[in-house]
């Protein structure tokens, strides 16, 4: 249900409509309780959604009318989004109030079109890199913005999409932060991943589900009797607003998928369905509750990491000089933080820094590494398009430049 809050200040009044859509808190203000209450009406007419056709601040707008500005073309290419969630879809209105709209909400749809643009979306790029923003988020914002004036060209609005090439940099944004493990390299910290929590660990790097996948899996979602054993990715872990966890649907359609599973992975996980009611996490923390991100990473994750950063001598002699120091024979295992190698002092040891992701992302090099190709890659990874996979992970697949002057080559012999 919406509500109606009367508010006061410097002697203007107003009148606020808050509601809560999917979890995500919402308001539109208004200087009559009038217009106040018949959009309360409206916003409750619509399960507590944004009425059709209305934008923040402005009211119902008519994307087709000359005049459309980016921030309202923006607002209805994303409300006629039926693939994704509500969730997903005030994560979008999110960003694109922090940092879009400031710079490129009130330009003119149709300047998008021009030359012009150029130098606006220039200065828009450097803005979000003075606020200190990953590449990664950069990315991120910069992916949504572009798809949302792809809608643009297809509407006829604009002739081209003019992000296309602007961030020229956005693979190697990527190539920067991910972290790509070699097998022996993964084989190094699951040795030191504890026992309860190393099964969960082998299924991230073998299967390369996302954590909030992983974590979700339910023992009815694990069919390891099939002639062809498979687990289904149904569901993912969600955070509302306030902090909370909740079940809700995968990131996009096409992460709603099923894999494969190796007959290595049929054993790690036999033991964990086996005495496990049909609804019951297969993962779980050592008192049966769902494992927490934030917990793993910091009490298994990192300790395991920094743990194949040295060698077994020198980690015998850091501990022992701990325990000597602390006076117990048995220190606490989360204090302890193991100082890494020089790898040219103690060769064999980790020197990469990868964070639980990049499992993940370890995954697919090895898959592209074996010649998997990459329209089987994303299935596998449950990306919403082919441009995702080679955004990612374009520069890990051979260069068929050889191949294609080969092939043109025969095809002039024999002509």
């Amino acid at each position: 249900m919406a509500s109606i809050e009367h508010r006061t200040q410097r002697h203007t009044e107003a009148w606020r409509v808050i509601w809560r859509e999917n979890g995500t808190k919402q308001y539109e203000t208004f200087a009559d309780s009038k217009q106040a209450r018949g959009f309360q009406l409206r916003v409750e007419a619509e399960n507590n959604h944004w009425p059709r056709g209305w934008v923040k601040g402005r009211g119902f707008v008519d994307p087709d009318e000359d005049g459309t500005t980016f921030r309202q073309w923006a607002e209805m290419a994303i409300r006629r989004r039926t693939v994704a969630s509500e969730r997903t879809k005030a994560d979008y209105r999110r960003d694109l109030e922090r940092h879009v709209y400031p710079n490129l909400g009130d330009l003119p749809l149709e300047r998008f079109g021009t030359e012009g643009i150029a130098d606006d979306i220039v200065d828009w790029l450097k803005t979000m890199r003075d606020k200190s923003l990953s590449g990664k988020t950069i990315h991120n914002i910069h992916g949504m913005t572009s798809s949302i004036l792809n809608d643009a060209v297809h509407a006829g609005r604009i002739p081209r999409n003019p992000m296309r090439g602007t961030l020229r940099d956005g693979r190697e944004v990527h190539t920067e932060e991910m972290v790509f493990l070699l097998p022996g390299e993964v084989a190094g910290i699951l040795h030191r991943v504890p026992e309860h929590y190393r099964p969960l660990a082998t299924v991230l790097y073998g299967t390369g589900l996302r954590w909030s996948e992983s974590t979700a899996l339910q023992v009815h979602d694990v069919d390891l009797l099939a002639k062809r054993p498979v687990l289904h990715v149904r569901r993912a872990w969600k955070v509302d607003d306030d902090g909370h966890h909740y079940l809700g649907e995968p990131k996009t359609r096409r992460a709603r998928r099923t894999l494969r599973l190796s007959p290595e992975l049929v054993d790690v996980l036999v033991p964990l369905v086996a005495s496990t009611d049909p609804g019951g996490f297969v993962f779980t923390g050592p008192e049966g509750r769902p494992v927490r991100h934030n917990n793993f990473y910091t009490r298994v994750w990192l300790r395991a990491v920094a743990l194949a950063s040295v060698c077994e001598r020198h980690a015998g002699e850091q501990l022992a000089a701990e325990a000597t120091a602390r006076k117990t024979p048995r220190p606490n295992a989360k204090l302890i933080k193991p100082i890494p190698c020089d790898p040219k002092e103690c060769p064999g040891v980790l020197t990469k820094r990868p964070r639980i992701h990049d499992l993940r992302h370890s995954h697919a090099s090895l898959l592209i590494n074996e010649g998997i190709q990459p329209i089987a890659l994303q299935r596998r990874l449950g990306h919403s398009s082919i441009t995702t996979t080679y955004d990612r992970y374009g520069h890990l697949f051979p260069d068929s430049d050889d191949a294609i002057s080969d092939a043109v080559d025969r095809a002039l012999v024999q002509s």
